[in-house]
């Protein structure tokens, strides 16, 4: 870390300022506990506080290495380096006599060396326990990443991993083969044995998660003071930097009409009403899982609106939590599709799901029943895709999928420009939004927030794509 990275200037002067952050072990034992060291250089002059930003960097070392090495160290001492660096006295030292041994417990552990398998134990623990983020899936993956890891870097001390390291590790995170994880031909095999065979390697992409796993892992041991440099910063490949992937696009007006003018929607030619409904309402932006996963109680009428209501349940978890909220049914659905027919019906029929055809089977610790509309939209090996019979070729280095849906909405409400709150757009197709949770929760009543939230979803023009798609009608009729 460079030394203006301990710089900040302050004041209408721009006096520049030293800030250290303080070692969470030595934050503990102080009053307050306060997380930096901030003492005045009284200059605005750069060539003139470098070099006493220097100085107070290298005194604040040696005093935490003074702190962390010394058997016994008393909080009154630790208040004492700290005060004489910052030239503060009204820092207090913790009242508790049994803290001392609290600080040497873990001063003993740190002076023995931070084992690598140790921390990503405590990395896994932070999030599974302390912060619940991880669902059962996500903890089954991310310990399949770490296992290649140890295996790679072997379980040392983690402050004896440098930038060259980290570089190596992606240099052999890259050569990783295609399935490292299932392949039965790879158990019981070092990597060593694995790379010899010159196996296919793995996309970049399932590299890429690997080195965002490892990254974040070192981010979190550094924010936390387990090591004190940031050996993975920036070495992941980034979005967009996939060799050889395709790129997911939206469709074009001509692929819409040819996806919804065929016999399965201008005469009903469907066994399932999933495969009248979902392509539908996948074009008001949602994501697919939260379609095929809606139960009857989750779409109702919102003062004076039909609303699909997204949120979690025990059999579908939301991508983010950005993803729970409420959205407004198009006007088109209801006034020219019957969709308030199709919903009676469905109350009606006892069932608990919206699409009750589409079964619930766990995959990777989740549950999920999107493959049969996948595999009937997208084709597989054996049977040939919807998109193939409406025309819809492959296009080089473009993804067109069932997901493309989504893309299209997002692509049109891009054009709509200034027609559409960008908030509210964000809201209703699930994104994260940093500027959510200060404006639109706080409009007002629920009346306000569905009357913006369906004044939005009907800028829409549902009316271009679905003209010559006829009503829908119970299938029991």
């Amino acid at each position: 870390m460079s030394i203006s990275s301990y710089l900040q200037r302050r004041g209408k002067k721009g006096i520049f300022h030293f800030r250290m952050r303080v070692p969470r072990d030595i934050q503990e034992h102080i009053t307050g506990k306060p997380r930096e060291l901030t003492k005045s250089l009284k200059t605005s002059n750069l060539e003139e506080a470098l070099p006493l930003a220097r100085q107070l960097l290298q005194q604040a070392k040696q005093a935490f290495s003074e702190i962390e090495t010394r058997a016994g160290v008393s909080n009154k001492d630790i208040v004492l380096k700290i005060s004489t660096l910052t030239g503060k006295k009204k820092l207090k030292p913790v009242a508790n006599p049994m803290s001392n041994i609290a600080i040497d417990s873990r001063l003993s552990i740190a002076s023995k060396g931070l084992k690598l398998k140790t921390l990503v134990e405590k990395y896994c623990r932070h999030h599974l326990k302390t912060k619940k983020t991880w669902r059962e899936s996500t903890e089954k993956d991310n310990q399949a990443i770490f296992k290649i890891m140890l295996e790679i870097l072997g379980n040392v001390d983690v402050k004896s991993i440098d930038r060259m390291v980290a570089i190596d590790y992606q240099e052999k995170i890259l050569a990783l083969p295609k399935g490292i994880n299932q392949n039965p031909d790879y158990r019981n095999k070092s990597i060593k044995q694995i790379l010899a065979g010159k196996p296919e390697q793995m996309s970049r992409r399932t590299a890429d998660k690997y080195l965002v796993q490892t990254s974040s892992l070192f981010k979190w041991a550094f924010e936390n003071d387990f090591i004190e440099k940031y050996p993975f910063a920036k070495i992941s490949l980034g979005k967009g930097k996939y060799e050889g992937g395709k790129k997911r696009v939206p469709f074009s007006e001509v692929e819409l009409s040819r996806l919804f003018t065929t016999e399965r929607f201008t005469k009903h030619d469907f066994e399932c009403d999933w495969q009248f409904w979902v392509p539908i309402l996948l074009l008001q932006g949602f994501r697919l899982a939260e379609v095929t996963g809606l139960r009857c109680e989750d779409v109702r009428v919102m003062e004076g609106s039909w609303v699909i209501i997204i949120k979690p349940n025990d059999k579908r978890l939301l991508k983010n939590v950005s993803a729970e909220r409420v959205v407004c049914v198009h006007k088109y659905l209801e006034h020219k599709l019957d969709f308030d027919e199709f919903m009676t019906e469905r109350r009606l029929s006892g069932d608990e799901y919206l699409f009750p055809e589409l079964k619930f089977v766990k995959r990777r610790g989740k549950w999920d029943n999107t493959r049969s509309v996948s595999n009937w939209f997208n084709g597989t090996a054996t049977m040939k895709s919807y998109k193939e019979k409406c025309g819809i070729t492959i296009q080089e280095n473009k993804k067109k999928d069932i997901h493309s849906f989504r893309h299209t909405t997002l692509n049109e409400f891009q054009s709509l420009g200034k027609e559409v709150s960008p908030i509210l757009v964000q809201y209703i197709v699930g994104h994260h939004q940093k500027e959510y949770d200060l404006t639109f929760s706080k409009y007002g009543d629920e009346e306000f927030r569905v009357s913006l939230i369906s004044e939005t979803v009907n800028k829409l023009k549902f009316d271009k794509v679905l003209n010559h798609v006829k009503p829908w009608k119970s299938r029991e009729k």
